[in-house]
């Protein structure tokens, strides 16, 4: 599970106590839950992550996401060769060339292009290829549209290490409705749909509430 946004990143004090307390209670119900969090850039500078992530080593995190924008490349290789926390970023970057640069240069552990903004399934399986030669998982970045959701499941249903999916639990219509047969989410798994194309169905009437004329 990951979690992220709300207090989240805003009092170092505030953080520790979340994250203590997610992780306490989340393996309580299952000792080998894996658990990331995901900062949104709000830690902003390398030296207040560095100090948050060495005293939020005793929980064993998954990884770190988004502590500082992803184009501060210098800063997330300061991060990572100052604490064993595992770095995650790079749903803002787009095209294969600010993603070979963030992978070349940034010292993270996992990359997580969004298929919507990197360039598309075919740009994805370029950083996808890249991110493995590095030795780099990807991770992608999901969470806006159930046509997203589509075409994220194709794509890692193409790789050999394409296993993890970042599925989304907001409440906003266009994530819940804009879809008409969004692919579920059932026990820590999804289905890859064997229809036509991504598959999707778009629901007309949630389009004309929402369209901007």
């Amino acid at each position: 599970m990951k979690f992220g946004g709300g207090p989240l990143g805003k009092n170092a004090e505030t953080d520790y106590e979340i994250i203590k307390t997610v992780c306490e209670t989340a393996r309580s119900i299952n000792k080998d839950v894996e658990i990331a969090i995901d900062l949104a850039s709000a830690w902003r500078t390398a030296g207040h992550t560095i100090e948050m992530a060495k005293k939020l080593e005793e929980f064993n995190l998954l990884w770190i996401e988004e502590p500082i924008t992803d184009d501060v490349l210098a800063g997330y290789r300061k991060i990572s060769q100052s604490t064993s926390q595992k770095l995650a970023g790079g749903e803002t970057l787009t095209t294969r060339y600010e993603f070979a640069n963030f992978i070349e240069k940034s010292g993270a552990d996992f990359v997580q292009p969004d298929v919507t903004r990197c360039g598309g399934i075919s740009e994805m399986v370029k950083i996808y290829d890249m991110a493995h030669m590095a030795g780099m998982k990807l991770v992608p970045h999901g969470f806006s549209t159930g046509i997203l959701i589509a075409a994220t499941v194709h794509f890692l249903a193409s790789r050999e290490h394409g296993d993890l999916i970042e599925y989304s639990q907001s409440t906003s219509p266009l994530f819940t409705s804009l879809v008409k047969n969004q692919i579920q989410f059932n026990n820590g798994f999804v289905d890859v749909p064997n229809t036509i194309g991504l598959g999707v169905e778009l629901d007309e009437e949630v389009i004309a509430k929402y369209r901007v004329n």
